[in-house]
């Protein structure tokens, strides 16, 4: 009879006031850090409507042989505590941090113009990206302007605030203002030797044509700083309203900054050389016959019967020949199978660093998280799975607070030294291992990992779980590097939902100067294979199959949206014992 093994007792971790008791050793913590983001993608199935919640993951990391000799203390209770309470720590010096950052920008801004009596109008002391975007949107008011200032009333006056910032990173730039350019005003028309009735019609006349050359010198103006802003500080005027869209843009912004080798799996890269290698063999083939051809032509006629030297076999021709000892150069066909099977490889903290950082800076002051039907319509909408599911699964609202700005504080937590030490470890040059070294260089880089995780999980952002899903869609591809990039056919896979926003918002009919700030690659590409006419979409595929063929149409979209939003409603009412009148 088999000895009972002894119990291994649990240390609990818990928070009484500001104490930790029970706090995780470096071992444990790391090991925690190492796991979350492996495990976490391993259980995804990419076709859930929701992610796989913390405890479950937490559950797997303790079954796990890796990582039980660092756990096996802890409960799941313990370790979902503690990565509670350390992401709250970053989320509290992300706040730190960005209050610091516009303190000082505010301050800067004051000092380069502090003959400014607006500068005290503003409240907290500082303005933000976020707030100077609220108050650019608000309409006019009755008296005075945007910003507060009751001496002046549109926002192209040199004493506005609104538009400061973008005026002054011009200026450090070299950037032309639409300031530097002189109008021409027209003459007003004199009252000299009117009657007081005449008079009168001659000042309202000139009063309107002065608010109607200031109204367009406004708008002219505003125009040119929204480009400046977009162009030159890389902060756009207008944001998606999915995140399917950000994450989209963000990727090919990442990919434009990545070296070529490092975007392909392996296989890929391996492929691609015996590629280059076979090309570089078969024209030195070619050479080679075309010189001894040269050389020995005048003999082969000679002993050749007549009818060869009627039909020579030219070069091209042998070339032709020996291709088929060679590998092929064209790519296996991916089918939406073997996309969802291809890979469970674990994005990169430092791809994930990259991603986050681009949509903080670009959207960040903009995007706001979806109401909760909106969500719950936008997983449903993009789900592939066509067996019922439950309904607490099909109308599960965001995770996130409905109208947070969830990425405005995410850029001020991944500095350039974060982002460089995450890259060196991507890169192989100082890869992190379990056990941890008890060394402060290398417990930061730990920290790294971590700030990286907390940032792209559910709780914050939901970058995570919008690339499983996109991936498992066919419109991204994760390598088994870490890398991140859009697939081959993306176009082809992408929602509906996504087509009717680009015609809707940011496609180039609608938006000219692309103050949406979305990526050209995925502008273009959307726009070169997708045709809209009477009420629907069409992909125009270069192939002559019927199976490449799809066709979104616009009133079958909006009937399911109706339903499932009217069934929504019903089910969240029902739920909470509140009839739609508040009985």
């Amino acid at each position: 009879m088999q000895p009972t093994p002894t119990a291994i007792p649990l240390i609990s971790f818990s928070i009484n006031g500001e104490k930790v008791i029970g706090d995780f050793s470096s071992g444990e913590w790391c090991a925690v850090v190492r796991a979350f983001p492996i495990v976490s993608r391993a259980l995804a199935t990419g076709m859930a409507l929701l992610p796989v919640a913390t405890k479950d993951v937490c559950a797997a990391i303790k079954a796990k042989d890796e990582y039980k000799p660092f756990l096996n203390q802890r409960s799941v209770e313990s370790i979902e505590a503690k990565m509670s309470f350390e992401g709250k720590r970053i989320e509290e010096e992300a706040k730190e941090k960005a209050e610091e950052y516009w303190k000082a920008a505010w301050e800067g801004e004051m000092n380069r113009d502090a003959d400014n009596e607006n500068n005290s109008l503003v409240q907290n002391n500082y303005l933000t990206d976020a707030q100077r975007s609220i108050l650019r949107s608000k309409a006019r008011p009755t008296t005075g302007c945007k910003c507060g200032s009751k001496t002046h009333t549109f926002v192209s006056d040199p004493k506005c605030v609104l538009f400061r910032d973008v005026k002054q990173f011009c200026a450090q730039n070299s950037i032309n203002n639409v300031e530097d350019e002189k109008k021409k005003k027209g003459k007003k028309i004199s009252t000299k030797g009117k009657g007081k009735l005449e008079a009168a019609y001659i000042r309202r006349f000139n009063q309107l044509r002065e608010e109607t050359a200031a109204t367009k010198e406004e708008a002219e103006f505003v125009l040119k700083m929204e480009q400046n802003q977009c162009f030159g500080m890389k902060k756009a005027v207008f944001a998606p309203s999915s995140l399917c869209t950000v994450v989209l843009s963000a990727v090919a912004a990442v990919m434009d900054r990545i070296p070529k080798d490092r975007l392909l799996d392996p296989v890929e890269l391996e492929m691609e050389d015996k590629m280059s290698i076979a090309s570089k063999t078969n024209v030195d083939e070619s050479k080679k016959q075309l010189e001894s051809d040269e050389d020995d032509s005048d003999d082969e006629d000679e002993d050749m019967p007549l009818t060869a030297l009627l039909k020579p076999q030219t070069p091209l021709k042998r070339l032709a020949n020996n291709d088929s000892k060679l590998p092929s150069p064209k790519r296996p066909k991916q089918t939406e199978s073997s996309i969802g099977q291809k890979s469970k490889a674990v994005p990169s903290a430092y791809i994930l660093g990259e991603i986050l950082m681009h949509i903080s800076k670009t959207y960040g002051h903009l995007f706001l998280e979806p109401s909760h039907p909106n969500y719950a319509w936008q997983q449903r909408h993009r789900s592939t799975i066509t067996t019922p599911l439950p309904k607490e699964v099909m109308f599960a609202g965001n995770p996130r607070k409905p109208g947070a700005l969830s990425f405005v504080n995410v850029r001020f937590m991944l500095s350039e030294g974060r982002l460089a030490r995450l890259k060196n470890n991507w890169l192989g040059h100082d890869k992190l291992k379990l056990p941890p070294q008890p060394t402060s260089e290398e417990m930061e880089q730990w920290k790294d990992e971590w700030t990286v995780t907390h940032l792209s999980s559910d709780a914050v952002t939901g970058i995570r779980h919008e690339i499983d899903l996109l991936e498992n869609l066919g419109i991204l591809r994760i390598n088994q590097n870490g890398s991140v990039v859009l697939a081959h056919g993306w176009q082809k896979r992408i929602p509906h939902m996504i087509l009717n926003e680009m015609r809707d918002a940011w496609g180039s009919d609608m938006d000219v100067n692309n103050l949406h700030c979305i990526h050209e690659n995925i502008k273009s590409s959307l726009e070169d294979v997708w045709e809209y006419d009477a009420d629907e979409w069409r992909y125009e595929s270069d192939s002559l199959s019927d199976d490449d063929d799809v066709v979104y149409e616009d009133e079958e979209y909006e009937l399911r949206k109706q339903i499932f939003l009217e069934n929504y409603d019903t089910f969240v009412n029902s739920r909470k014992g509140v009839g739609e009148f508040g009985i």
